[in-house]
């Protein structure tokens, strides 16, 4: 299925070295003529060099959003699985180890560095991604096709955290060697 709308955030946090996280949040919402579902997901990549995810969903009754005064209701308990993938791609990356979020009702999960940045890059420009959050007791796999882009601002700031984040890595490697 394909979300109704989506919007998407870059997210960048620094440390006294400079930049240490690169990522995107993206929120998207599939509705019905009952219920919405929004998806609310971070993926970014950090320093030393992992990627990780954080991923829930809730509801909200579209009666209840459209008079915009309702409140939606996370998912209990956590997800159990997520993966995401670039729409032409036959890969998807998915986390290695799951923890619980200090938020309730969402998951983190452990990703490889390079994938996510992919992912996080082809999101950033407008390539369609898909997703899929899975939960017990669910018996069908629901992908979602997401697509949306940053906004020019956002994408100057991702790419400057990116080109931080390589320029870190190339010279604590450089380093290490010594």
């Amino acid at each position: 299925m394909q979300a109704d709308s989506s919007s998407y955030q870059a997210q960048i946090s620094r440390d006294e070295s400079g930049f240490n996280a690169c990522g995107i949040r993206a929120v998207s919402i599939v509705g019905d003529p009952k219920t919405n579902t929004v998806y609310d997901f971070s993926l970014n990549v950090r320093l030393p060099g992992f990627g990780l995810v954080k991923v829930g969903k809730s509801t909200i009754k579209t009666s209840d959003m459209l008079a915009k005064n309702g409140k939606q209701k996370i998912s209990l308990p956590a997800p159990i699985r997520f993966w995401i993938s670039k729409s032409d791609s036959g890969k998807a990356a998915t986390p290695t180890k799951y923890v619980p979020a200090e938020t309730a009702g969402f998951v983190l999960g452990g990703m490889d560095f390079v994938e996510s940045a992919e992912i996080i890059y082809a999101m950033a420009y407008g390539e369609q991604v898909q997703f899929s959050v899975s939960y017990k007791g669910d018996n069908l796999q629901s992908i979602v096709g997401i697509s949306s882009q940053l906004s020019d601002i956002d994408k100057k700031s991702l790419n400057a955290c990116f080109k931080g984040l390589a320029d870190r890595i190339q010279a604590e490697g450089v380093e290490e060697k010594k």
